[in-house]
């Protein structure tokens, strides 16, 4: 079943961004990983005005959080100025990690954005966090939310969404709804939680061109 996004979902959603990406397993100590995950999920819905669930005999199996149109974003706890500055002391205030490497965190998140940017310099339509849980995968549950946040882009008469992927993924389920890599960056924060190459891609797709 789809639906949309409620605020009893989040923590479910960060488990599944942990079990996709094993943010426990690359984030120490653990209290980091937990806000990182948090950081994560929330950031993703404070950019996002359209949020969708999909579960499994009542259990969230994935999701899908993006931006198109001009509705009014969600609040994920992080927008803004001072969702940028709870973060900052957030992390500032984690035990048991250097202070070289929390800085050091900052600027591969800072030089994400910069590299992403020369690429794209927009974020006015784009698929900002998107991901179903490893067991769950291959059950066709990615394909509906997609289709499902493809459709609200039509309603909303959006002409062009981007997203964000390494390029370890599997790219193949972009191009099969008409994604297209518009440009190639390096990115230190998606090998960080990646574990791989660091080496991203920007993807778009052309809503008005669809059928």
């Amino acid at each position: 079943m789809i639906r949309k996004y409620e605020q009893k979902d989040f923590e479910k959603c960060t488990e599944i961004v942990n079990d996709v990406w094993n943010f426990d397993g690359r984030f120490l100590p653990s209290n980091l990983s937990a806000l990182f995950k948090k950081v994560y999920v929330g950031g993703s819905l404070s950019a996002s005005n359209f949020a969708i669930v999909v579960e499994e005999e009542g259990i969230v199996k994935g999701f899908l959080f993006g931006k198109c149109g001009s509705k009014k974003l969600i609040n994920g706890g992080y927008s803004g100025i001072l969702g940028s500055l709870s973060f900052l002391i957030q992390l500032l205030l984690v035990k048991g990690i250097s202070l070289k490497k929390k800085f050091y965190y900052l600027n591969i998140m800072a030089e994400h954005e910069t590299n992403r940017r020369r690429v794209e310099p927009t974020r006015d339509n784009e698929v900002n966090l998107f991901a179903v849980m490893q067991r769950a995968q291959g059950k066709g549950y990615g394909k509906v939310l997609m289709n499902e946040f493809i459709k609200e882009c039509k309603n909303e008469h959006v002409n062009r969404v981007t997203l964000d992927t390494d390029k370890e993924c599997n790219y193949g389920f972009y191009e099969h709804f008409g994604f297209r890599v518009k440009g190639e960056f390096y990115s230190p924060l998606q090998k960080e939680y990646s574990g791989f190459s660091g080496d991203s891609y920007v993807y778009e797709l052309q809503i008005d061109k669809l059928p």
